[in-house]
């Protein structure tokens, strides 16, 4: 990633006619970075996360895991009852000839656990008084050896 006053000299050069070969041999920056930020595909600063791409394999067991998430969230399974991402990969594999990789898995059913959690399960009450509404003591005496009072 360029930093902005790098992206602008390029631009710059671009501007006063040099061609990008002879960007690239003055910056010492690549080819093909200098052309993406000419041609303004990429800003200079923000990093801009890739598209996902298409998962054909995971398709498959798409309805399995759901499924099999459904059934738990049904239940109540408590936490630490709950099937984890390898072992919902590993009954994919035995049970169903799942092809798919074991982070594809956890990828789905991260995605899927997210869709299926309650809102206000994060929320929360913002503790904010009026000043005089509400009062804090700490009403203790204590007594510390060596000090006055021994």
């Amino acid at each position: 990633m360029l930093r902005v006053d790098q992206v602008q000299k390029c631009k710059q050069l671009n501007g006063q006619g040099m061609a990008i070969r002879q960007i690239v041999k003055e910056t010492g920056i690549a080819r093909n970075t200098v052309r993406r930020y000419l041609r303004g595909e990429a800003v200079p600063g923000v990093y801009q996360l890739k598209k996902s791409k298409p998962q054909p394999v995971t398709g498959s067991g798409i309805e399995v895991v759901s499924e099999l998430l459904c059934d738990e969230k049904e239940a109540h399974t408590p936490r630490k009852q709950k099937l984890s991402a390898a072992r919902i990969y590993r009954i994919l594999r035995r049970e169903h000839g799942f092809l798919g990789s074991e982070s594809s898995v956890r990828k789905l059913v991260r995605g899927i656990r997210g869709d299926q959690q309650d809102p206000l399960d994060k929320s929360c009450v913002p503790l904010d008084y009026e000043p005089g509404v509400v009062a804090q003591a700490r009403q203790s005496q204590e007594q510390r050896p060596g000090r006055m009072g021994e």
